[in-house]
Order: structure tokens, then C-alpha cells, then sequence
């Protein structure tokens, strides 16, 4: 029995199940530039790493003003 790689890059619909943030602000993020992705062809890839650091973003922006 093997363990699971997990994946080192995500493709859209995969990084809103993966954190729960909806399709339109992933394309926002990466429209103003705020969350990479990789661009193979058609397909927008987001590594995971990228799409952590993003959302932790969030969470400090919307913490510091309470």
C-alpha cells in the first residue's frame, strides 16, 4: 500500500474545494495579482503553497481590524 502524494498544484475547481473560497474571488485573486498561478495551455494551475499563503493573507488583513 502506497501513501498519497499530495498534489503540488491545483487546478481551479480543485482550490475551491480545497478552501472553500468560491471560483469568482480565485479569479479575482488572480486577476489583481494577489494569488499566482502557472498557465499550461488553457488551464490555470495554482500551486498549493501559493494558494496558502494567499489565504492566510486574508486571514490577517480581516483580523487586525478587530
Amino acid at each position: 500500500m502506497h501513501a498519497a502524494i499530495p498534489p503540488y498544484t491545483l487546478r481551479v475547481a480543485q482550490a475551491v474545494q480545497y478552501s472553500g473560497v468560491d471560483r469568482t474571488s480565485l479569479y479575482l485573486a488572480m486577476k489583481d495579482k494577489k494569488l499566482a498561478y502557472l498557465k499550461r495551455g488553457k488551464v490555470r494551475l495554482i500551486r498549493v503553497s501559493d494558494l496558502q499563503r494567499w489565504l492566510d493573507s486574508l486571514e490577517t488583513s480581516e483580523g487586525e481590524g478587530k
